[in-house]
């Protein structure tokens, strides 16, 4: 490769964004507005379906974001700027869910902690 290519290498490798799939769980009534209007700044996303299932409802959206604009070591976000529904992947209803067994002090533990650490200066968990 000449220097040419190699700088036209660089520049593609450059604009090529890993991209990860985040989740936000809802309610019909919402899901039906987030549809028609899009996110409003302030809502939170789950890097785990299983998160926007117990945290948010039945309803998942999938997003894509950018996975360098994530933060770092949390399981949850919330985006400071609206996003349109032309960002949303897919929306899908999932029937009832039938907990087998929760440890329900350690979730309320591990819940705490991240809230308090988005809320105590942000801690890079807003996007």
């Amino acid at each position: 490769m000449d220097a040419e290519e190699l700088k036209n290498a660089d520049e593609k490798w450059k604009k090529q964004i890993k991209k990860v799939i985040c989740f936000h769980g809802t309610s019909r009534a919402n899901a039906e507005a987030i549809r028609i209007k899009g996110f409003r700044a302030g809502t939170f996303f789950a890097k785990h379906l299983e998160d926007a299932l117990e945290f948010g409802g039945p309803w998942v959206f999938q997003i894509c974001f950018d996975e360098a604009l994530l933060p770092p070591g949390c399981w949850q976000f919330r985006i400071i700027d609206y996003l349109p529904t032309s960002q949303i992947l897919r929306l899908t209803h999932y029937e009832k869910i039938r907990k087998k067994y929760e440890n329900a002090t350690l979730r309320e533990a591990i819940f705490a902690e991240d809230l308090r650490r988005l809320y105590e200066g942000n801690n890079g968990n807003e996007i």
